[in-house]
């Protein structure tokens, strides 16, 4: 699976306790698009920018708008808000890439899917658990403050699951015909 994941969406998790609708959504396009073109900026596609960008700002987007509906106006506490959006962004953010990556590979959509949502998963649970205790700890006006106590701690964890997934990549991957064919040829 080429693509990148990145500590965004524990920040939009906190933005959606603190911030209007319009405001996440212009933060996710633009993290979205600082991410996209900051991993690899010699190989970009346009195709694969706007992808993302509309991935995160639907998956921002609906994880919104379920929170809010779910914990009312005001009703809930920033904690609760923070785990309901968290808990819709991961399974729609996984979603939409495992049908495109299925659609583009020709995989089976149910295995690509599952593949997605395990690579990510306790990546996910360990930001939600953070913007948990952050958004519960500061006030929605102060939630800033902790988003910047935060930031080592997921820059860390960002780190840490880079390298688990880089160890863990050449036993994930299944090689394509022509690759079995390239080695075949090299070692013969």
């Amino acid at each position: 699976m080429e693509g990148t994941i990145s500590p965004n969406f524990v920040f939009l998790l906190l933005g959606m306790v603190a911030l209007p609708f319009s405001q996440v959504a212009v933060i996710s396009l633009i993290a979205a698009l600082v991410q996209s073109l900051w991993t690899n900026p010699r190989h970009i596609r346009l195709v694969q920018v706007t992808f993302a960008a509309a991935t995160l700002v639907v998956s921002s987007s609906i994880a919104f708008a379920f929170s809010h509906f779910l914990a009312g106006k005001g009703a809930a506490s920033p904690v609760v808000c923070v785990i309901l959006a968290g808990s819709i962004y991961l399974p729609v953010n996984a979603a939409l890439v495992a049908v495109v990556i299925g659609l583009a590979e020709g995989q089976a959509l149910k295995h690509v899917c599952q593949r997605c949502y395990e690579w990510v998963f306790p990546y996910f649970m360990v930001g939600i658990a953070f913007a948990g205790l952050v958004s519960g700890v500061f006030t929605p006006s102060a939630v800033w403050k902790g988003a910047l106590i935060l930031l080592p701690t997921m820059v860390l964890t960002y780190v840490y699951f880079l390298n688990r997934a880089h160890r863990a990549l050449p036993a994930m991957t299944l090689p394509s015909a022509t690759e079995e064919e390239y080695a075949a040829e090299v070692h013969s």
